[in-house]
């Protein structure tokens, strides 16, 4: 016993002349604190002293807290505004202002987000964990902001914070008694790192996160040495309310391996520092373990006096706790409340804004589509008036060479026969020229029409807004998209004649492009009651141009939505083959015969099968589809059955066959 004493009052000597060595740590800041202007840096050292003060004098941390803040706002400092509302938060939820201590996380939070501060957003994820965590004992919550805080950390290599989000994650799964290997090897993490740092602090709090996880899973004699490890370096850093949180941890674990003795000794030196950090949480577990540590040695007068006292302390801050949650729980609601009051007030500000607007679209929309038919009609002119004018060359030089020539009937049969084929691809082309502009004039004129009928209603007052929202916007939104792919379409088909689509083949992440495509297409499912599935692996790339992928899927997917009648489904899947990716979009649609199958690639304009919803298509996406994934050294394959669906099939490059 008297190695024991000996023992314990060396280590309270030597805490105490570390706890000078910290003091003079903060007469070093307090100093600096003087003699700084009001600048930024100013801000910095009352976040520093902030840090200093927390655990030893908690009310003098919260008055730097908040002067450092006023400062900050002042300055307009940002980032020392968030950096010190973490630290009033930290404040809060030590003294068990739960909803106040998330109230200041969340301000800190928005501050970093609207700067696009990465840094700050984590540190603000990190406190909100350790309040769910560590105070509301919500853990799965608390997870899940650590969780978010370590992708950023990784990301932005900061070790320090780093090392604090595994620890935090590892004190979860130690607590919960989950996950205990890993829980291991963050905390081996953890301290590796903090021994770089000159921070002995966060030392001790790496070092004590391991020894309770040593305690949980009830190996004590490494739990006692971590957390004795822990006081010499918060002993250090004058963390008084840690090191007492640590004693009465080893009181726990003494008393486990049954020896109340030295249990009773520590239980009872922490009680003057507990008074003195004015912590009733700490006085209620340290009268616990007096109790248990004098009914272990048969001294059960003492056992039951300090269990009263125990009893009593615990029923005021169950009270006390309670109250506190349920305020927090209050005021989590209040600001879910106030949430979506401000979702629902920017939506009818963009409702307005849109309404206004939506004229100008509509006119822009307009011109732009009757501009590009106009080019289309003028070149298509030209280049009929370079047919027949070598047409006309070729019919003249045949005459000369009739009339100054004398050649063998085997030569001009030939030369007959030369000229033939050519006219036959002069009149193909004038065929497929007209049969165009027939599509052309069929599918755009019809919605252009449409569009100018509701323009005059509109001018002529015979259309309220609301009407206009609720009735004509959905079909002239409907109408504009049709107008939009076709033009899109013809474009692509228009370059494609000509020789000019060329590809810039690159890494593209499959799923990305579906999930945009999905997005661009979700209205129109929700309308049709249309499921839109994709079963794609999430590393799945291929090796092809990115905009002719996008527009190959879009055609493929809108072509299922428009012959897929309500209620059905379109899945989108992708399968890694040896060189290739196969991408399959497959739906329930109305389907296709046999023949109708064998004439989609025929290279020949023609008016397409509208769909269930009478939707409209001059037949060139399949084209364009089948033409871009052979450029991207791909192929397409088709099957189909009748009133069952469709599956189109393409097979691009995969990105390790080009590596």
């Amino acid at each position: 016993m008297k190695v024991i004493l000996s023992f314990l009052i060396t280590i309270c000597l030597v805490g105490n002349s570390i706890f000078a060595q910290h003091k003079r740590s903060i007469d070093s800041l307090e100093n600096t604190l003087q003699n700084s202007p009001n600048d930024t840096s100013k801000v910095l050292t009352y976040h520093n002293l902030a840090w200093e003060y927390l655990a030893s004098n908690p009310q003098k941390m919260k008055n730097y807290t908040l002067e450092g803040i006023a400062l900050a706002q002042k300055l307009k400092f940002d980032r020392g505004e968030y950096l010190l509302l973490n630290r009033l938060g930290d404040y809060e939820a030590r003294q068990g202002n739960y909803a106040k201590g998330i109230e200041y996380a969340t301000q800190s939070l928005r501050i970093a987000e609207r700067n696009k501060d990465l840094a700050g957003v984590a540190d603000a994820y990190l406190l909100l964990g350790i309040i769910y965590g560590n105070n509301l004992k919500k853990y799965d919550v608390a997870l899940e902001y650590h969780q978010k805080a370590l992708v950023i950390f990784e990301q932005k290599g900061q070790s320090s914070s780093l090392a604090a989000t595994y620890n935090m994650i590892a004190s979860i799964y130690g607590v919960t008694n989950q996950h205990i290997d890993l829980a291991h090897q963050y905390t081996n993490k953890s301290i590796a790192i903090a021994k770089q740092f000159d921070n002995e602090d966060f030392l001790g709090w790496c070092l004590s996160t391991k020894g309770i996880i040593y305690k949980y899973t009830q190996v004590y004699d490494s739990a006692l040495f971590y957390l004795q490890s822990a006081n010499e370096h918060y002993y250090k850093a004058g963390d008084k309310t840690n090191v007492v949180i640590n004693n009465l941890l080893m009181g726990e674990i003494y008393l486990k391996q049954g020896k109340p003795a030295i249990a009773e000794i520590l239980y009872l030196q922490q009680i003057p520092i507990i008074n003195e950090l004015d912590s009733k949480g700490l006085l209620r577990d340290s009268y616990q373990g007096l109790s248990e540590s004098y009914a272990a040695q048969d001294r059960y007068k003492e056992a039951y006096q300090y269990h009263l006292s125990f009893t009593t302390l615990k029923d005021s801050l169950l009270n006390e706790e309670t109250n506190k949650k349920v305020t927090t729980i209050q005021s989590e609601y209040e600001k879910e409340k106030q949430e979506v009051k401000i979702a629902l007030l920017e939506k009818e500000k963009e409702l307005v804004k849109e309404e206004r607007n939506g004229y100008i679209i509509i006119f822009s929309i307009i011109f732009l589509a009757l501009l590009f038919i106009l080019a289309l009609i003028m070149r298509n002119n030209r280049q009929k008036k370079k047919s027949n004018l070598i047409l006309q060359e070729k019919n003249e030089e045949i005459e000369s060479q009739n009339e100054e020539l004398t050649q063998s009937k085997e030569e001009i049969e030939s030369q007959k026969d030369l000229v033939e084929k050519q006219n036959i691809q002069l009149q193909t082309a004038n065929i497929t020229k007209d049969k165009l502009f027939s599509i052309v004039s069929h599918d755009l004129r019809s919605p252009i029409g449409s569009l100018k009928n509701l323009m005059d209603l509109i001018g002529n007052n015979q259309v309220t807004p609301d009407e206009f929202m609720s009735i004509f916007y959905p079909k002239l939104s409907s109408s504009i998209s049709g107008i939009h792919d076709t033009l899109d379409n013809l474009l692509h088909w228009s370059y494609s004649q000509m020789g000019g689509i060329k590809i810039s083949p690159q890494n593209i992440h499959i799923q990305d492009i579906i999930n945009e495509n999905f997005a661009l297409f979700a209205e129109v499912a929700k309308v049709k009651q249309i499921r839109l599935n994709q079963q794609i692996p999430p590393h799945t790339y291929i090796f092809a141009d990115v905009n002719q992928v996008k527009l190959i899927l879009r055609n493929l997917i809108n072509n299922a939505l428009k012959f897929t009648p309500e209620g059905g489904e379109i899945n989108v899947a992708a399968q890694l083959e040896e060189n290739f990716v196969a991408i399959t979009v497959a739906d329930t649609g109305i389907g296709m015969t046999e023949e109708q199958v064998k004439s989609l690639f025929n290279n020949q304009l023609q008016v397409s099968t509208r769909g269930t919803r009478d939707e409209k298509g001059i037949g060139l996406g399949l084209l364009l589809c089948k033409e871009m994934v052979e450029k991207n050294g791909g192929y397409i394959e088709v099957s189909s059955t009748l009133f069952k669906g469709s599956a189109f099939v393409i097979h691009l490059p995969n990105n390790s066959f080009h590596q």
